[in-house]
């Protein structure tokens, strides 16, 4: 689609889930975990040991599509070491040419699901995860494909103090935010973005066709 022809989300839910709460408190009451394929248990192992020896910070960019905003934060932390993970190998190719203005970023081809339980049970320095313009899924019986929606909510908010998620559709920010009150009292922030240097293309096409867009951060207390 062409930049400045996005068409805004369109559904019919106008509010957060009725069901919201129900949800998020099943899924609370069981650690989620299902089966991790060993290729990925080995990619991870990779990258935990090129980490270990680092020793940087770590900020990561989950859902990181073909880079651009993995190198934008690296350019904006160059003390830190910028993880970017995709699961598609096709965007993550296009990454390779954004990579080339920054030397402190990693990618990582990962399904989501298995990278967070991988990281919940790792001891990596994350300071900060983003999670930018994640897929709204915007019918109402679409809830448990959201990640606030989805039973792996409560280890994601295990594997970061702090999170920044970013979207075109308000309902999506909101809901995300009351599953961070259902579960525990955290400290967030909700912002609409106005004149903003877009970090990614998705980002840079929502505000060209002229979309609001929203800005959540988490700081989750210490426990």
């Amino acid at each position: 689609m062409l930049l400045g022809q996005s068409p805004k989300i369109e559904s019919s839910q106008l509010a957060p889930h009725r069901n919201l709460a129900k949800v998020v408190a099943r899924h609370a009451q069981h650690d989620y975990r299902n089966t991790i394929p060993q290729y990925a248990l080995q990619s991870f192992a990779e990258l935990d040991e090129t980490i270990r020896a680092d020793g940087r910070p770590l900020i990561l960019d989950s859902g990181c599509g073909v880079g651009e905003s993995s190198v934008q934060l690296a350019l904006q932390h160059p003390q830190h070491l910028i993880i970017g993970i995709d699961k598609s190998a096709q965007r993550l190719d296009k990454s390779k040419s954004h990579a080339l203005a920054a030397s402190n970023v990693i990618f990582l081809r990962a399904d989501l699901i298995h990278f967070w339980q991988l990281l919940e049970q790792s001891q990596w320095p994350v300071e900060k995860q983003y999670l930018l313009y994640p897929n709204p899924w915007p019918k109402p019986s679409h809830l448990q494909r959201r990640w606030h929606g989805h039973p792996i909510f409560p280890c994601l908010l295990k594997t970061s103090p702090e999170f920044v998620l970013r979207s075109n559709w308000l309902v999506y920010v909101q809901e995300f935010a009351l599953a961070v009150e259902y579960l525990k009292a955290e400290q967030f922030h909700l912002q609409p973005l106005q004149g903003i240097t877009p970090i990614t293309p998705f980002e840079r096409k929502y505000q060209a066709s002229g979309h609001d867009l929203f800005e959540l951060i988490i700081r989750c207390k210490s426990e």
